[in-house]
């Protein structure tokens, strides 16, 4: 029997909008993109198991800037990416999407980090302005 197997592949899944944050790229405050980043493994190019699942807050204003977030953050960010989604399709109103976001404060008091990212394929430090690592060109995004 002959099986075609693969592992190491990126994929990545936008949840929608889920914080508005200030942007130290574009000095503007609005809607942040929950991006989930994650390697797979496939068989018969059917993905199979995710793992190595990293989640980043994006500017959806310029794109440039975005932060990882961890563990209780990203729960929130889904929770609120689904309210979001709710307001744009017109399922709830303004007045209670400000009431979710209100009450979300872990992503309400997040402010863009200036600091560096380490690349997870080599570990050399890499500006918060980039997806690439300067040193191997691994893509975060």
């Amino acid at each position: 029997m002959f099986f075609i197997f693969g592992w190491g592949k990126q994929g990545k899944k936008n949840y929608g909008s889920a914080a508005i944050v200030n942007c130290s790229g574009c000095f503007e405050t609005g809607e942040w993109s929950l991006i989930e980043v994650y390697h797979y493994a496939d068989i018969f190019f059917i993905p199979i198991a995710k793992y190595d699942n990293r989640y980043f807050l994006v500017c959806n204003n310029c794109g440039r800037k975005s932060f990882e977030i961890f563990d209780d953050q990203v729960k929130v960010a889904k929770e609120t990416a689904k309210a979001f989604h709710s307001f744009h399709k017109g399922k709830i109103t303004e007045y209670e999407l400000k009431q979710i976001i209100k009450q979300n404060k872990d992503l309400k008091s997040i402010e863009a980090p200036d600091e560096s990212w380490e690349c997870p394929k080599c570990s050399s430090s890499n500006l918060n302005t980039t997806y690439t690592c300067k040193n191997c060109g691994y893509k975060v995004i």
